[in-house]
């Protein structure tokens, strides 16, 4: 029983990883969904969008657990995310700046800052599938840090916020 469980450790590790991977995308459109204002048909429209794109990632999350080491598992499950982030962009910047969807009360300065910030996720998850194609297991390594790095960077920014240098 010892090995037929350390063989499903791939399987285990894949699972792991994507559900960090959707409760970080799931923390980022909690804190979008708070910020707005209002909402019309056309950011209804790009939620949708993104959540039928979080809706496919079952499928190269079980092939990427069954192969973990084939470059295309790897490859596909990476554009899967980037496809994600991307959508989610684009409905922050909808939202932010096309739309004026957002609470009057957020600067533009922070909108423009927020929308850097998820212009990054989509470069990192095709960094990740690049470096996996070419190198499987640092792949592997690389899709786990992105939910580790997007974690830390909120702990940081929550104690740096809840500090009394900055009330």
């Amino acid at each position: 029983m010892t090995h037929a469980l350390l063989a499903l450790a791939p399987q285990l590790s894949i699972y792991v990883i994507s559900f960090l991977i959707c409760t970080v995308w799931w923390m980022g459109h909690h804190v979008f969904i708070h910020d707005l204002d209002r909402v019309d048909s056309r950011l209804l429209w790009l939620n949708c969008m993104f959540l039928m794109w979080i809706a496919i990632l079952p499928f190269p999350t079980g092939l990427l657990g069954h192969h973990p080491r084939q470059p295309v598992a790897i490859v596909l499950y990476g554009a899967i995310c980037a496809i994600v982030c991307l959508f989610f962009t684009v409905m922050r910047w909808y939202a932010s700046f096309r739309g004026r969807l957002m609470k009057r009360t957020i600067s533009e300065m922070k909108l423009r800052r927020d929308l850097r910030i998820s212009l990054c996720f989509p470069f990192l998850y095709l960094a990740a599938a690049a470096v996996g194609f070419f190198y499987p297991v640092p792949g592997l390594f690389s899709y786990a840090a992105i939910p580790a790095f997007y974690t830390l960077s909120r702990l940081v920014k929550h104690e740096t916020a809840a500090s009394p240098a900055n009330p």
